[in-house]
């Protein structure tokens, strides 16, 4: 027999054997449907149904009587025991707010899950409570500190603090167990990395650089207000100015070493004698120096602190200007200069302000403009004459000083008669003796040679009409310019 016919028949076989099975199968489940309909199915009655009198066959006291063992029954209520909270709860560490009003030493601490953070006292007890959604918990401080179960106490460190946890039962028993979840030490974090958040004030986001985006700029003390303050403006004197480029309103910050800024309504602000500062960013100036102003920014809970560095802007304006556009022609009449300013000549007055604009020198004439000025809404170089100065050999000359355009440089200026202005030191400045006013401002027949500087000017107080003296120092205020109206 060939391999083809073997084949062949072995498929037959196996052709036979599967309808042998399936005909097997077809008999075997029609005679399992004859059966059931021959069997009687019994009605089964619901009120029938009884459940047996006891369960157990024997009595109750032959129970109790069972003792031990590895087949005793155990209780299915489990024992409570403590939460693990190592990473629930965060420690930021010290609060460090200089302006913080709070007694011993207190960390900074946060809750994971609810981001809700606290200032706690060494010592302190604080109350958690327990929150269950979707099978998940969540821990919260307690509101107004009212007594849960769980609670918590640190001591607080500079790099770390030792946490001590407390579970009370039902019963009022305190749970102990797992002892090392009793109590336990947490290491400082980043605020910023463990929220996983950006710190910002207002759109500004807090970072290095955040006095950029901020648009500050920092030239140095207001020399003007040094010069010509007064009373009004006494809390400007020696203090270090910054002007912030603000897209709504531009503003001036007035500071010195050790002074508090907060951030309120959208700007930094001064603080005011007996303000609250708690609630608010708070921005420190720790260090003054020629170059640069540290900072430190706190958020408003203690817990970030920034360090921030503002650099020392330039002017570039240049006395020589001044020295090119002014020169003294001489004496129009005995109350009067006349000077040379470009290729102008102008009649002048002792105390007399002029402001360098765009299209050139231009007289200060009204108190809107002196006002202006004074708040920084007028910006550019100032020269304000001082009066007239007449050598040992008899040369003539006004003695001026000039601001540069952020007012951080006074200069010294000299206007000599038919010769080029000059600057010149401090030391020469002072020692050249001037004449504040001129003859005719006094009575007739007093000799203003004969008089001390002292004298002249209470001589004119006496005469001169009444002004409006804005707290500025008049004998430097513009003459003549904030005299009241007669109306």
């Amino acid at each position: 027999m060939d391999t083809y016919q073997l084949f062949k028949k072995l498929v037959w076989v196996r052709l036979a054997l599967f309808l042998l099975a399936l005909s097997l199968s077809f008999y075997s489940l029609w005679g399992l449907w004859t059966l059931s309909s021959i069997v009687e199915q019994p009605e089964i009655i619901a009120d029938d149904l009884r459940l047996p009198k006891r369960y157990f066959q024997q009595s109750s006291h032959f129970y109790d009587s069972l003792g031990g063992g590895s087949l005793a029954l155990k209780s299915g209520v489990s024992e409570p025991t403590l939460p693990d909270l190592r990473r629930e709860i965060v420690y930021y560490g010290l609060n460090g707010r200089p302006d913080a009003k709070v007694d011993g030493i207190v960390g900074h601490v946060m809750l994971a899950a609810s981001e809700e953070s606290k200032d706690v006292r060494e010592g302190e007890k604080i109350f958690l409570q327990v929150q269950s959604k979707s099978g998940a918990l969540s821990y919260h401080f307690s509101p107004n500190n009212e007594v849960t179960p769980l609670s918590f106490e640190l001591i607080p460190g500079e790099r770390e603090a030792t946490f001590t946890l407390c579970l009370v039962d039902d019963d009022g028993v305190q749970v102990k167990e797992p002892q090392e979840l009793s109590q336990f030490i947490l290491k400082k974090q980043d605020p910023l990395r463990a929220r996983r958040t950006m710190w910002s004030l207002g759109n500004f986001r807090v970072d290095g650089g955040l006095f950029a985006r901020q648009r500050m700029r920092w030239f140095g003390r207001d020399c003007f207000f040094d010069q010509h303050g007064g009373q009004e403006f006494e809390q400007y004197k020696n203090r270090q100015r910054i002007d912030v480029q603000d897209q709504n309103t531009p503003y001036s910050l007035f500071v010195s070493e050790g002074d508090f800024l907060i951030w309120k309504d959208d700007r930094w602000q001064a603080v005011l004698d007996g303000e609250r500062t708690e609630d608010y960013p708070l921005l420190v100036l720790s260090k003054v120096d020629d170059r640069v102003m540290q900072f430190e920014l706190w958020s408003e809970d203690g817990s970030i602190r920034v360090s921030l560095n503002l650099m020392r802007s330039h002017d570039s304006w240049n006395p020589k200007m001044v020295e090119r556009d002014f020169r003294y022609v001489g004496d129009r009449t005995r109350s009067q200069f006349l000077l040379e300013i470009g290729s102008e000549r102008i009649s002048v007055q002792p105390d007399e302000w002029f402001l360098q604009t765009e299209s050139g020198w231009k007289k200060i004439s009204t108190v809107e403009e002196i006002d202006a000025y004074v708040a920084g809404d007028l910006r550019g170089a100032l020269l304000a004459l001082e009066g007239q100065n007449k050598g040992s050999q008899g040369q003539r000359a006004i003695k001026a000083h000039v601001f540069n355009p952020t007012r951080t440089e006074i200069y010294q200026i000299l206007l000599n008669q038919n010769t080029a202005a000059k600057t010149v030191d401090q030391e020469t400045f002072e020692s050249l003796s001037s004449v504040p006013f001129s003859r005719e401002m006094i009575e007739e027949g007093a000799d203003i040679g004969e008089l001390k500087s002292e004298e002249v000017q209470e001589e004119l107080e006496k005469r001169l009409p009444k002004r409006r003296k804005r707290g500025l120092k008049l004998p430097q205020l513009v003459q003549g310019t904030v005299e009241e109206s007669s109306e």
